[in-house]
């Protein structure tokens, strides 16, 4: 859910995210540009932002946008793990390492979470310590 009480903010949002679930790219972006122009610390937006940067194959904006909704909205573990895949995705397993521990040390049901941060360790050669992390 969009939490929010404003209403002009809550329709653009809608908005720019049915342009996104259309594949409309370019569109939605430039909504969501619009909305962090005047709701700059709109976690939800930068989400999305880093999102579309990802498929347009933009890492360094996705990663700036996914940081900003992390920062903004540190509890969201959807928004950790998306920075987490695009951290690992340009090569930054340190950074996924911590970030994928993080989740799983919050969420221990989740062997997604826990497999990502084996793989993290396992990218960077860290073979001793992945050992524990498959028991």
């Amino acid at each position: 859910p969009i939490v929010t009480n404003d209403t002009k903010l809550k329709e653009q949002i809608i908005k720019a995210t049915t342009e996104k679930a259309l594949g409309n790219y370019d569109e939605a972006l430039e909504l969501y540009k619009v909305i962090l122009k005047t709701h700059p610390k709109t976690a939800v937006a930068h989400f999305e932002v880093s999102e579309i940067y990802e498929i347009k194959r933009n890492a360094g904006n996705a990663i700036i946008h996914g940081e900003k909704a992390v920062a903004l909205a540190p509890d969201n573990q959807w928004y950790a793990a998306h920075l987490g895949k695009v951290y690992k995705q340009t090569s930054q397993f340190d950074k996924s390492e911590i970030v994928f521990k993080t989740l799983s040390e919050k969420h221990p049901q989740s062997t997604n979470y826990l497999f990502q941060y084996a793989e993290a360790l396992l990218y960077q050669n860290k073979i001793a310590e992945t050992i524990p992390v498959y028991d």
